[in-house]
């Protein structure tokens, strides 16, 4: 998993199968048929641009509170189960 190691979480994460409501839980992302069709062509790789989000995302002000918040908003609209409160 290529963003774990940008994120420099290399097997510190857990797997749990539990999955919010409405998530994509089987996707492949395959350029190949949009390159031939549309002749676009992704101007930063994979991995590239995963390490500028990670840059990026550390650059950004924390506010306290905002992840129990955040997490209760989703829950509120049914996106995401209750029990997935508990990540302990």
């Amino acid at each position: 998993m290529q963003f774990f190691g940008c994120v420099g979480l290399e097997g510190h994460y857990r797997i749990t199968g539990q999955c919010r409501l409405e998530d994509v839980r089987h996707g492949l992302a395959d350029l190949a048929n949009t390159g031939a069709r549309l002749g676009f062509q992704p101007l930063v790789a994979l991995e590239s641009g995963l390490e500028r989000l990670v840059v990026w995302v550390k650059a950004q002000p924390i506010e306290p509170g905002q992840w129990d918040t955040a997490t209760q908003e989703l829950v509120d609209r049914r996106l995401m189960p209750v029990n997935e409160l508990d990540v302990g």
